[in-house]
């Protein structure tokens, strides 16, 4: 979840890959396997996907910030330019807490406020103990997602159970795919007021945002 600041112009990618019911993934690797990376490759592996036609771009990275510091203003500009075309990004919200003796500020990008912040929830709809709180008013938390032991494919091979806001952030991503393959006419801000408004609340916004996404009835 973290990445380094610098200048470098490579990110990996492959064009759509057909999934069901009614969805393209488009996978893009912008951070190095020891999970570090630029930020400018991250802002290019935005553009990517969105010239790709990605509508919802979900982001499982992030960069610790102190409370009360600025949300990263290059990625809330491209943020705020593509929400209004029509493309929503989703972001982790961090894993820097250590519950019950620590929380930590929602980290960059998802502080951004046209970013959507998702902290961690466990089965029994917990928050995480290591996921990101809202502190101030700069990182707000948006919705929250499954984030704990989550069973997962692996590099090389095989499956893990594994942890982290970047568990619970393509999930939340997955079911905003879900609403707009059921109203496709929405707009990326009338999706995201969506998942907002029929979120499952779960306890203090600072912890869960509005709460526990879910699916659209059938």
């Amino acid at each position: 979840m973290r990445w380094r600041r610098g200048r470098s112009k490579e990110f990996r990618g492959r064009p759509a890959l057909r999934c069901p019911p009614d969805a393209d993934l488009i996978a893009g690797k912008v951070l190095s396997d020891a999970g570090s990376g630029h930020d400018d490759q991250i802002l290019d592996g935005i553009d990517w996907a969105a010239d790709f036609g990605a509508q919802v771009i979900s982001m499982s990275l992030g960069s610790e910030r102190s409370p009360g510091q600025p949300f990263a203003s290059p990625y809330e500009r491209i943020a705020e330019r593509l929400l209004a075309s029509g493309v929503m990004i989703v972001a982790a919200a961090g894993n820097e807490s250590n519950r019950p003796f620590s929380k930590a500020a929602v980290g960059n990008p998802a502080a951004c406020p046209s970013v959507m912040a998702v902290a961690a929830v466990d089965r029994h709809r917990q928050v995480g103990s290591f996921s990101c709180a809202q502190l101030d008013g700069i990182g707000t938390l948006d919705v929250s997602g499954s984030g704990v032991a989550v069973y997962s494919s692996w590099t090389g091979g095989g499956f893990r159970t594994i942890s982290g806001t970047s568990m619970a952030t393509p999930h939340v991503a997955g079911v905003a795919a879900l609403y707009r393959q059921k109203l496709p006419s929405l707009s990326a801000q009338a999706l995201w007021n969506m998942l907002m408004s029929q979120a499952l609340p779960l306890g203090p916004t600072e912890d869960f945002g509005r709460g526990l996404v879910q699916v659209p009835k059938a």
